[in-house]
């Protein structure tokens, strides 16, 4: 997985070449209540995706935790 630094702001970019689908993958993440952008907005990979972090510790283990079962979902291990 790549994770590129945040310069500034509060976005994560997420990329990794086992998600195939973003736009598929974000689905599954709306499904469970939690919102990423897919990649396929910002370029024409499909295999990352944008994601906004929050200084609620709890609300990011939550988020976390369902990014994590989306991703499993996916058949991302």
């Amino acid at each position: 997985i790549n994770i590129a630094k945040p310069e500034a702001g509060i976005f994560i970019y997420v990329k990794d070449p086992r998600i195939r689908d973003s736009e598929k993958l974000q689905k599954e993440c709306i499904s469970n209540n939690l919102l990423i952008y897919p990649s396929t907005h910002f370029e024409t990979s499909t295999n990352g995706f944008r994601i906004c972090f929050t200084e609620d510790m709890e609300e990011m283990k939550k988020g976390i935790e369902i990014l994590a079962r989306c991703l499993h979902a996916q058949g991302i291990h």
